[in-house]
Formats: structure tokens, sequence, C-alpha cells
């Protein structure tokens, strides 16, 4: 499967958090609440695009999500870490783990 495909799947499945990094700038996006492809050979993120897919380095998933309960009750942490490693293992896709980020490369 394509990697970005598998990425999308992912924050679909997980509702992770999404970063990406462009060829052309020196920093990542913000974090963003949800990605997607909305045509063939692009991506897009709350925090920028829509862009060529041959513009982006890489994509960093931020694997755990916290989930507001309520005002006396602790938030739910949960990570998809090992989810996530695990489907891109299986899919072939080249990344790296990054402290708590996993790394996904486009090229």
């Amino acid at each position: 499967m394509v990697t970005h495909l598998v990425i999308d799947k992912l924050t679909d499945n997980f509702r992770v958090r999404t970063r990406a990094k462009m060829y052309y700038e020196t920093r990542p996006s913000e974090w963003s609440n949800w990605f997607l492809i909305p045509v063939s050979n692009y991506l897009e993120a709350s925090s920028s695009g829509p862009c060529s897919i041959e513009e982006v380095e890489w994509i960093e998933i931020h694997p755990i999500v916290v989930t507001h309960v309520g005002c006396l009750v602790k938030p739910l942490i949960r990570s998809y870490r090992n989810e996530i490693r695990e489907q891109l293992e299986s899919e072939g896709i080249r990344f790296e783990m990054q402290e708590q980020m996993v790394r996904v490369f486009l090229s």
C-alpha cells in the first residue's frame, strides 16, 4: 500500500495527531487533528495543505491520544505506538521511532 494511504488509514482508525515536514521548510508544520487525501497524490491536514505528496519529506505521528472525560475525572491516555509500528512494518514502510513520535518517510 502507498505510504500516505497507510497514514490516512492509521489516523482514521486511531485518531492520532500528525504534522508534516516539507522539503522547502526548515521546521515541520503545527500538529494536526486530522489528515486526509483529498485527491490522488495530494494530502491535507488541519495545519497545512493541500499540498503535493512530492513536497513532503516526512509525516510525524503522535501516537498518544488524550481523551477528556470530565472536570473531576482524569483524562484517558492511550498509546497506539505499538499498533502503528506493527502496521507500518507489515506494509514495509520506512519509519523511525523519535522519542514518543513515529516519523514516516514518504520518499
